[in-house]
């Protein structure tokens, strides 16, 4: 059971491994015409864009009816003339009937407000009210001194806490000072490790006159030249095809470019490791050095006390 147990973990071990050493690609494509296109895999799947889902029908269940509604007919009679009297007749008892029942509301008596009297105020009370005022006053006064006091201490001390936040970023500058080189070396190591394969780039030039269309075609080779010699100094670059194209008669700048960007996230994790192994490696020397740095202050001290 126990070896079961070990090789199940050896394979996810060594599944987990394969994956980080494949690679995530991204196929960037800029034109002059179409734009800025971009897309990341892995794998087979990409991860960006995502496929638009097509919207599903919601599918509707149909009810059954039992029974058909028919639609009744109602027929209008038309009335006599004496008929149409006696209902208008009726009608109007009925109304009259109505009116007698009703009686006129009285109008409600509008009462003004009436102030309620003012309470006399006992001497104990105006005293009280009095050093309740004198207290707040006194507030007031200790508050607005406070405030005084605190900008004539910024005011005074502001050029000190300048000094004193330049001579902090300086120490701490210092402090990390040791692992700039470090960092450098493996910021580099990161950029190398991005591989670009399968780049095309493609420029027709066009000008007007053939002396300036000659021109700057010389120019666009010798800029395009210096920066794949750049770009190939900081990252991996295999090219496939590159090329620029004058044209007369005319007056653009057109651009093709084309790459697969690959990077395997191993790498990064690696590198992502070392850097702080040697960072930890690092605070663990300065402690060091500081903890001797305290004895050897401490050492004549003891000595005299011992004298």
């Amino acid at each position: 059971m126990i070896m079961i147990v070990l090789y199940i973990l050896l394979g996810l071990i060594a599944l987990i491994v394969i994956l980080l050493h494949i690679s995530v690609t991204v196929d960037v494509c800029a034109d002059s015409k179409e734009g800025i296109n971009f897309a990341v895999k892995y794998l087979f799947f990409t991860l960006y864009p995502r496929k638009a889902k097509p919207n599903k029908k919601r599918k509707r269940k149909r009810k059954k009816k039992a029974t058909t509604q028919k639609a009744e007919q109602t027929e209008i009679v038309p009335l006599n003339e004496a008929e149409l009297q006696a209902e208008l007749e009726r009608l109007d008892r009925e109304d009259a009937d109505d009116f007698d029942e009703l009686t006129l509301d009285e109008p409600e008596q509008t009462v003004d407000s009436i102030e309620p009297p003012a309470k006399k105020t006992s001497v104990k009370e105006d005293k009280k009210l009095a050093k309740e005022l004198k207290k707040a006053e006194k507030a007031e006064r200790k508050a607005a001194k406070k405030a005084e006091k605190q900008e004539k201490h910024k005011k005074d001390h502001e050029g000190d806490d300048e000094e004193e936040k330049k001579m902090g970023l300086i120490e701490k500058f210092n402090y990390y000072k040791p692992l700039l080189p470090m960092g450098w070396k493996y910021f580099r190591k990161l950029l190398k490790a991005i591989r670009l394969y399968d780049t095309q780039i493609h420029l027709i030039t066009a000008k007007p006159d053939a002396y300036e269309s000659a021109i700057f075609y010389g120019k666009l080779q010798i800029a395009l030249n210096n920066a794949l010699a750049a770009v190939c100094g900081i990252f991996t670059v295999r090219l496939k095809s590159v090329g620029i194209k004058c044209e007369f008669n005319d007056d653009k700048l057109d651009y093709h470019v084309s790459s697969k960007v690959k990077l395997r996230l191993s790498t990064v994790i690696a590198i992502a490791v070392c850097v702080l192994v040697r960072y930890l490696w690092f605070k663990h020397k300065k402690k060091k050095e500081n903890k001797k740095n305290i004895t050897v202050n401490n050492e004549p001290t003891e000595q005299k006390l011992s004298a």
